[in-house]
C-alpha cells in the first residue's frame, strides 16, 4: 500500500512538470525527458514486489490526461516496459549492476517503440527519418542514464517500504 501511496504522490506532480515546464526548455530540440518514464522503470527496477506495475498505470493515466495524443498510449507503452523490467530484474538478479543498465536502455526502447507503434496504428502519421531515429536514440541514452543515476536512492526508499518476511 505504501508503494502505490509514494506513487500517487510523485507520479501527478511529475507528469504536472513534464507537461507543463519540460517542453519549454533548450534541450527538448536535442533528446526528450521523460520523467514518468523514468519514475517508472525506475521503481520497477527498484521495487521487488509486482504491486510495481501500478506505478506504469498511475503515470500512463496522468501522462495521457495531460497530453495531446490518444488516451491509453502512455498506458499501453508504460505497461509494457515495466512488465519488461519485472520480468528481467527478478530478486536474484536484482542488484547486478550490468543488468540494470540493460533493463534501463531495453525499457526505454520498448517504450519508444511501443508508443510510436500505438501512435501507427491509431492513424498518426510518423516521420521515420533519420533525425528522429537519431532523436530517440539520444532520448533512450538520457533516460536510462537518468535512472542508473536515481536507481540507488529508489532502492533505499523501495528497501524502507518493502521487508520481506521470512518464514520459518
Amino acid at each position: 500500500m505504501k508503494n502505490i501511496t509514494i506513487g500517487l504522490i510523485l507520479l501527478p506532480i511529475s507528469a504536472i512538470l513534464q507537461s507543463s515546464l519540460l517542453p519549454y526548455s533548450d534541450w527538448q530540440d536535442i533528446f526528450k525527458l521523460d520523467l514518468i518514464l523514468i519514475l517508472t522503470l525506475t521503481w520497477n527496477i527498484a521495487y521487488r514486489n509486482n504491486t510495481s506495475m501500478y506505478w506504469a498505470l498511475i503515470g500512463g493515466l496522468m501522462t495521457d490526461t495531460l497530453s495531446v495524443n490518444y488516451f491509453g498510449t502512455n498506458v499501453i507503452s508504460l505497461l509494457f516496459a515495466s512488465m519488461l523490467a519485472n520480468v528481467v530484474n527478478t530478486k536474484v538478479w536484482s542488484n547486478h549492476i550490468g543488468l540494470n543498465i540493460l533493463t534501463s536502455i531495453v525499457g526505454c526502447t520498448v517504450y519508444y517503440i511501443t508508443y510510436l507503434i500505438v501512435l501507427s496504428a491509431t492513424g498518426f502519421t510518423i516521420n521515420w527519418t533519420n533525425a528522429q531515429i537519431i532523436f530517440l536514440t539520444r532520448s533512450i541514452l538520457v533516460n536510462a542514464s537518468l535512472i542508473i543515476l536515481i536507481l540507488p536512492i529508489m532502492k533505499i526508499l523501495s528497501n524502507t517500504i518493502y521487508q520481506p518476511r521470512i518464514k520459518i
